[in-house]
């Protein structure tokens, strides 16, 4: 104590005896060596000033990861707090460049498994993945989800260019229909004609303009016909690995009867479904109904009732459903192999979306080019990054007049860079009253301790004990062997007595254990390394306060002093 009082003595004169006098005085405690003098121990909240950062070499005025500041800082207070020493903390507020992040992240076996699926169908599939793989999740996390899902059937018109090409790959195989494709930019229909194209013709014509795909993919190509008048044909082609084959889809859809058969085949194998079945003449497709029927029972179903088909045909039956919902029937694409309906072999894909968090997951808000034409851009982007967070705060306020505070948008926006037109993104919120741009540079703390004569990045939460942990602990340890005197007496007077040899006293050991068992309660969840500096109200003859440090180490709390 008696250093404490004579440095502050030093510091105080100095102010009256030198143009310099803080430097002065830390020229003169510099040395650790220096005679009846030690470092201070100081407790500071610090904002970096641009000296500060101009001292670090950050010409930007900020920094562009915490590592970096983690890294960086400690060298700041070494030149900004030169006496401070051992058992020091400063909590550091500092610029920290944020910019937008996204993770790539490809959905596993394991992920489907979880989710019971085979294939994301839905956006509810997508949301129970995020809600299973992204609990914790913050607002505005972009995620560049790649999943398997089913292959859309892609709609193709053929165009005179496609015409064209089909002419000169094809005229020395068919002379007169290539040179009538290309002439006249359709298929002549009129059989008996030199140019007449066959199916298996505008088969092989189809092969010549589609390009390579994944085994399964489906085209549904529309082209122009004459058959005496103009007119449009569409055929349904599915790559088998080698080539484009013509599919020959079957139409059909149940009938009463046909329920009623279905019930009676089937009613001692599935008593529930059948019997909702022969009430409601439908498929219950609400899977938390017992009486649900599933994909695997609605085939065993449909070969009850189905006539046998063509071996390898498609047949697609709709059939009346309830799925508690507005879909009031289904189809099912099948197949007719060895004997038997089956259901058709589905294409999966694998598809890369952005997703965002915002009030919940979906792709970002994208601004179509009406937009970018009703916010005064010549073009349908931006040049200047300060005009369109101002236009785009406009824009959002008018397409969202009724939005609550806090709510969150992010928004995708073209934006021509000089070279080249790129996707931006960016998130706003709403406060109230307008739509502002989440900046890209925003203000983080954090603390540093002064151990082992360096300043060091420390997670220390200081926690002052309050009447109520008092009266916690004291019910705690009331009925403790060895605590049960010093708990009576904290539970009177709300602090630890330390006089020791008195029937009450506190040991060291005895507080170590109830600031263990106050922090599980006050923050059970701490993770690994982290430390508290607890005060704590004591009596020793007089009213004082003392503090203990501790830090969880393998799942405990354990003296850090």
């Amino acid at each position: 104590m008696k250093k404490f009082i004579y440095l502050l003595i030093l510091i105080v004169g100095g102010v009256f005896t030198s143009c310099n006098p803080m430097e002065d005085i830390y020229e003169e405690l510099d040395s650790q060596e220096t005679e009846g003098i030690d470092y201070l121990t100081g407790v500071t909240d610090y904002t970096l000033t641009d000296d500060d950062y101009d001292f670090l070499s950050l010409s930007y005025g900020n920094f562009s990861s915490e590592d970096e500041a983690r890294l960086l800082i400690p060298d700041l207070l070494a030149e900004r707090f030169p006496v401070w020493g051992e058992s020091s903390l400063a909590n550091v507020t500092y610029l920290l460049y944020d910019p937008l992040s996204f993770e790539d992240y490809t959905v596993t076996s394991s992920d489907y498994s979880e989710l019971g699926l085979e294939a994301f169908t839905s956006m509810t599939d997508i949301e129970n993945f995020f809600d299973l793989r992204y609990e914790t999740a913050e607002k505005g996390t972009y995620v560049n989800l790649t999943y398997a899902t089913l292959a859309d059937v892609i709609l193709y018109e053929i165009t005179g260019d496609d015409f064209d090409a089909i002419g000169s790959a094809l005229s020395s195989t068919y002379p007169d229909p290539a040179e009538s494709a290309a002439n006249y930019s359709n298929f002549d229909r009129r059989e008996g004609n030199s140019a007449y194209w066959s199916d298996d013709m505008i088969v092989e014509a189809l092969n010549v303009i589609l390009p390579t795909a994944s085994l399964g993919q489906q085209y549904n190509v529309t082209f122009a016909i004459y058959n005496g008048s103009s007119g449009t044909e569409t055929f349904l082609v599915e790559y088998n690995g080698t080539a484009y084959v013509k599919l020959t889809v079957n139409e059909s859809e149940l009938v009463d009867e046909d329920y009623d058969a279905i019930v009676a085949a089937l009613s001692s194998t599935y008593p529930d479904a059948t019997t909702s079945m022969n009430d409601y003449g439908n498929f219950e497709r609400r899977p938390t109904n017992a009486a649900y029927w599933s994909d695997d029972m609605i085939v065993e179903a449909l070969n009850v009732v189905l006539s046998a088909g063509v071996e390898d045909e498609r047949y697609a039956v709709t059939f009346a459903i309830y799925d508690g919902g507005t879909n009031f029937t289904e189809t099912m694409d099948l197949t007719y192999s060895g004997g038997v309906y089956i259901k058709s072999p589905q294409l999966l894909l694998d598809e890369t979306t952005l997703f965002v968090l915002t009030d919940g997951w979906a792709e970002p808000f994208s601004i179509s080019e009406e937009a970018y034409t009703a916010m005064g851009q010549s073009y349908p982007n931006f040049d200047d990054e300060d005009e369109a967070l101002y236009k785009l705060a406009i824009y959002l306020s008018q397409q969202y007049p009724y939005a609550f505070e806090d709510d969150m948008i992010a928004v995708a926006y073209d934006f021509y860079n000089g070279d080249e037109t790129v996707v931006e993104y960016v998130n706003f919120v709403y406060d109230g009253s307008s739509w502002n741009a989440v900046q890209s540079v925003i203000e983080q703390t954090l603390q540093f301790g002064y151990e082992d004569g360096a300043w060091l990045p420390d997670n220390t939460i200081q926690y002052t004990m309050v009447g109520a942990d008092y009266t916690t602990i004291a019910a705690e340890f009331a009925d403790v062997d060895g605590f049960i005197s010093a708990a009576a007496s904290m539970g009177s007077y709300g602090n630890y007595d330390r006089r020791e040899g008195n029937s009450a006293y506190w040991s060291d050991e005895m507080i170590l254990e109830t600031i263990k068992f106050l922090l599980d309660e006050i923050d059970p969840s701490a993770e690994e390394g982290q430390k508290y500096s607890v005060s704590y109200a004591v009596w020793i003859g007089s009213d004082a306060f003392e503090t203990f440090k501790v830090i969880k180490e393998n799942g405990e709390w354990v003296d850090n002093n």
